[in-house]
């Protein structure tokens, strides 16, 4: 979404990946989209008036929080490196950077 001069894959530990991507993009459009998209989601989760419908609606949240914070990432799938059965066969890592103290979205009380 923007050029930048990181390389895509800044951070991600020298390891043999499945796969691997990275991506830059600027906080405020994807905020705008992760609203777009969303808020009529968490709507009608907060809607639902159950427990497990505001826990959704909270973790959807917590996405928009992280979008609007983050402007590089890199992740991959890891390859293992000991036998079958002795390690999990599907390992993700994901590296992120950015606003880590978003705090124009926490109450003040949280952001201690």
């Amino acid at each position: 979404m923007k050029s930048g001069s990181e390389p895509l894959l800044a951070g991600l530990p020298d390891r043999k990946y499945f796969v691997f991507g990275g991506a830059a993009a600027d906080p405020a459009v994807v905020s705008a989209l992760a609203q777009e998209w969303l808020d009529p989601i968490i709507k009608d989760l907060n809607a639902t008036n159950t427990p497990i419908g505001k826990q959704i609606a909270d973790v959807l949240e917590s996405s928009k929080v992280v979008a609007s914070s983050t402007n590089h990432s890199a992740a991959g799938m890891i390859v293992p490196t000991k036998p079958l059965g002795q390690e999990s066969l599907f390992q993700e890592l994901t590296v992120s950077y950015g606003n880590a103290r978003n705090d124009s979205h926490f109450p003040k009380e949280a952001a201690h």
